[in-house]
């Protein structure tokens, strides 16, 4: 009984501060004071809820935030998967157009869609190849840490959104609670033939 009680607190907590807490941060930081340890804890809480209810949404997205909570004996991390294997970057092999690959965000892909796995977690990607394990591969190389400032709102339904201000997490960055590091996903080059 207990720990649904602790459950229910930590919920509302979270929920909080989605709603109202975030926001008394964000200005704390534009003013250039530091936040409570009471902050970084709600804030951790915040980006654990990001990939633990992610993996339904953007399953590898919720992957590589996941990540970021451990710190890297490499600041690469090397992911093989066919979710980059999306119409617009077949589209983009084929043509052999290499470099970076921006999704339009606005754009309403459904939430099982390739292109929409892709879009979450490799918006701003560099496209090319590399030589894998002696096999050429078609490479997305995104680096994952968190943009200052920016927000990111969540369409939940047509009359409620969630706006989460990634600036909070980049804070966890800089206090070492989390950790950037660059993913490159890759898969075979043969797929896109």
């Amino acid at each position: 009984m207990e720990s649904a009680r602790d459950f229910f607190i930590c919920f509302i907590n979270g929920c909080y501060y989605l709603v109202k807490g975030q926001y008394t941060t964000v200005d704390k930081i534009a003013q250039g004071r530091n936040i409570s340890l009471y902050e970084k804890t709600t804030i951790f809480s915040l980006h654990m809820g990001l990939y633990m209810f992610g993996w339904m949404y953007a399953p590898q997205a919720a992957w590589a935030n996941m990540q970021m909570v451990f710190p890297h004996s490499s600041e690469t991390i090397y992911y093989k998967s066919d979710c980059i294997v999306t119409p617009q970057i077949t589209k983009r092999v084929r043509a052999k157009r290499w470099g970076k690959m921006v999704w339009n965000g606005n754009k309403a892909y459904a939430w099982s869609s390739p292109e929409h796995n892709a879009a979450i977690l490799l918006n701003g990607c560099k496209l090319s190849t590399e030589i894998i394990d002696g096999v050429e591969c078609v490479t997305a190389t995104c680096p994952y840490t968190w943009k200052v400032p920016s927000k990111t709102k969540f369409q939940i339904t047509s009359g409620f959104a969630i706006t989460i201000h990634e600036q909070l997490f980049y804070e966890l960055e800089k206090c070492g609670w989390l950790h950037p590091y660059t993913l490159v996903c890759y898969t075979e080059k043969s797929i896109f033939n």
